[in-house]
């Protein structure tokens, strides 16, 4: 999977230097393997192996979902909160519901 660029994530998170830098990778990884779990799909950047029938290639799509993603949990630092509680955010199920199997 093409991963979003550590300056792209700073940049949507409104953040001028790179102190965060480290929480930020974290987050970004986090995100990457949530797509990768919530559509049941690994995800390539240039070509998807014959082996992986279900493989897709990366999209502008998943890149906007890992920002949404990496952008809540950079605000909410808390694991639950009574506007934070849903598993996804609508953003990011809007985004990634074309892509996900709904048989595994």
């Amino acid at each position: 999977m093409r991963m979003i660029s550590i300056e792209e994530v700073r940049q949507n998170c409104r953040i001028d230097d790179d102190s965060e830098d480290d929480l930020l990778k974290i987050y970004l990884a986090a995100a990457q393997q949530a797509v990768i779990q919530y559509t049941g799909r690994n995800w390539y950047a240039d070509e998807v192996p014959e082996s992986d029938p279900n493989g897709m290639l990366y999209n502008s799509s998943v890149d906007l979902a890992m920002l949404l993603l990496t952008a809540n949990w950079y605000k909410n630092r808390e694991a639950v909160t009574a506007l934070n509680s849903s598993y996804l955010n609508y953003g990011v199920s809007y985004l990634l519901e074309p892509y996900r199997l709904m048989w595994r």
